[in-house]
C-alpha cells in the first residue's frame, strides 16, 4: 500500500513537472513569436520609412509633388499603402533652397495608431554644382591653336582688368595615355587633372601653369528632365529664317526642335525653361542669332550647332545660359565669331568649340575640344550655382524606433 502511494506521488510529481516545463515552453514559444512579429514589424517600418524617403527624393529632382501637402518651401505627404498593413508619412524642409531635409516614418499599422512599431528617418541633402572647373571632359581633353583657359567672378563683373584670375582648371577621369592633350600655342591657366594612370600630352609652345595630377576620379551624372518639361505636349518646332524675327515670353516649353538661319532672329525673354527632344535639337547658322534676355534653361534630347552670331547672351551672365544634353544628346559644336557666355553640361556628348569667338563659362561633357584663336574664361560663380533638380545626400540617420 505505502508502495503503491509513493509511485502515484511520484507520478504526479513527473505530471505536475511536465506540466510546468509545457507552460514553460509554451510561453517561450509565445514570446518568441511575439518578438519574431515585432521583429518584422520593426523591419516592415523600417522599409516602410525608406520607402518614403525614396518618395521625397523623386520628387525633389523632378519637382512633381502632385498629392502632396504644405506650402512652397515645405511639403509633407501621407501614404498607406495597401495590403501591407503600413504607412509613411514624409515632410521635406527648405524646397528651392540649395540644402534640404526630409523626415520619414514609417509605420505599422498606421501613423495614427496608439500602439504602433514606428521607425524615422532624417535625411538632408543638398544641391552640388555641376560647373566646378573651365572644362572637364570624361574621356578626353583636347586644346589646339591658341585655345587658353583662365577665369573670372561675372559676380564683381565683366571678365577683364583686375577681374581676371588663375583658376582655369582641366580636368578628365580618364586614365589613358594623352586623356589631356595640349598643342600649337594651347594653354590651361592653373591645373590640369586626369584620372588615375592618366597623363598630359604636351607639344608646340603649349604648357599648363598649374600643377599636374592624375587623381580624378569625377563621374558624372546623367541629366534628368524635369517632369514639369517632359510631361508637356510637345508644340511642335520653331524655325527662324531669311529676316524673320520670333519673341519666346518667360515659361516653359516642349519642342522637338529650334532652327535659326539666314538673318532670323528668335529672341528668349524672362525666365525661360525648354526641352528639345529631337536628334537635331538645335541649330543657329548664317548670320542668324538666338537672344537671351533673362534666365534660359535648355534641355536637350538632341545635337546643337551654334555658328555664326550664335547665342547672344544680353545679360552676359554664364549662369543665365544653362544647356544640359541628356544620355541621347551625342553632340555640341560652337563655332564662328561670336562670344558665347553660358554653361554646358552634357555627360554623354562631344563638345568641340572652335573659330575666334569666346566662351565665358564652363563646358562639361565626354570629350571636350577647343582649337582656333577663342579663350574659355571660367565664371568662378558658377561653382556655387546650386541644380535644383540635382539633390544628392550629405547625411542619413535612423533618428528612433516606437513600439
Amino acid at each position: 500500500m505505502k508502495k503503491n502511494t509513493f509511485v502515484l506521488i511520484f507520478v504526479m510529481g513527473v505530471m505536475v513537472a511536465l506540466g510546468i516545463l509545457n507552460l514553460a515552453i509554451l510561453s517561450h514559444s509565445i514570446s518568441e513569436a511575439r518578438l519574431a512579429k515585432k521583429n518584422l514589424e520593426l523591419t516592415q517600418a523600417f522599409w516602410l520609412a525608406e520607402a518614403g524617403v525614396q518618395k521625397a527624393l523623386y520628387s525633389i529632382n523632378n519637382d512633381d509633388w502632385d498629392g502632396w501637402g504644405g506650402n512652397l518651401t515645405d511639403k509633407n505627404i501621407s501614404i498607406t499603402l495597401s495590403g501591407s498593413g503600413g504607412e509613411y508619412f514624409v515632410t521635406v524642409n527648405g524646397i528651392g533652397s540649395s540644402n534640404i531635409n526630409i523626415t520619414s516614418k514609417g509605420a505599422i499599422p498606421s501613423i495614427g495608431a496608439v500602439n504602433k512599431i514606428e521607425r524615422e528617418i532624417v535625411v538632408s541633402a543638398s544641391t552640388k554644382s555641376k560647373f566646378l572647373s573651365a572644362i572637364f571632359g570624361e574621356t578626353s581633353v583636347t586644346l589646339s591653336g591658341n585655345a587658353h583657359t583662365d577665369s573670372y567672378d561675372s559676380n564683381r563683373g565683366a571678365y577683364g582688368g583686375s577681374n581676371k584670375a588663375s583658376n582655369g582648371d582641366v580636368g578628365t577621369s580618364a586614365g589613358t595615355a594623352g586623356a589631356i592633350s595640349l598643342s600649337g600655342n594651347a594653354i590651361i591657366d592653373d591645373n590640369a587633372t586626369t584620372g588615375p594612370s592618366g597623363t598630359v600630352v604636351l607639344s608646340g609652345n603649349a604648357k599648363v601653369t598649374g600643377t599636374i595630377d592624375d587623381t580624378n576620379n569625377t563621374k558624372l551624372e546623367t541629366v534628368t528632365v524635369p517632369s514639369s518639361l517632359s510631361e508637356l505636349s510637345s508644340s511642335g518646332s520653331i524655325n527662324v529664317s531669311g529676316n524673320n524675327s520670333k519673341t519666346l515670353s518667360s515659361g516653359n516649353y516642349k519642342y522637338s526642335s529650334i532652327s535659326v538661319s539666314g538673318n532670323g532672329c528668335l529672341t528668349i525673354s524672362g525666365d525661360t525653361n525648354i526641352y528639345l527632344t529631337s536628334s537635331s535639337a538645335l541649330s543657329v547658322t548664317g548670320n542668324a542669332k538666338l537672344v537671351i534676355t533673362g534666365k534660359v534653361k535648355i534641355y536637350t534630347d538632341g545635337n546643337l550647332i551654334i555658328s555664326g552670331n550664335g547665342i547672344v547672351n544680353n545679360t552676359q551672365l554664364p549662369q543665365n545660359l544653362l544647356v544640359y544634353g541628356t544620355s541621347s544628346s551625342k553632340s555640341i559644336q560652337i563655332s564662328g565669331n561670336g562670344d558665347f557666355y553660358g554653361a554646358v553640361y552634357a555627360p554623354d556628348a562631344t563638345i568641340s568649340v572652335s573659330g575666334n569667338g569666346e566662351v565665358y563659362g564652363s563646358l562639361v561633357g565626354d570629350t571636350v575640344s577647343m582649337s582656333g584663336n577663342g579663350g574659355l574664361h571660367y565664371d568662378e560663380a558658377l561653382s556655387s550655382l546650386a541644380d535644383a533638380n540635382s539633390y544628392s545626400l550629405d547625411s542619413w540617420k535612423e533618428s528612433h524606433n516606437i513600439y
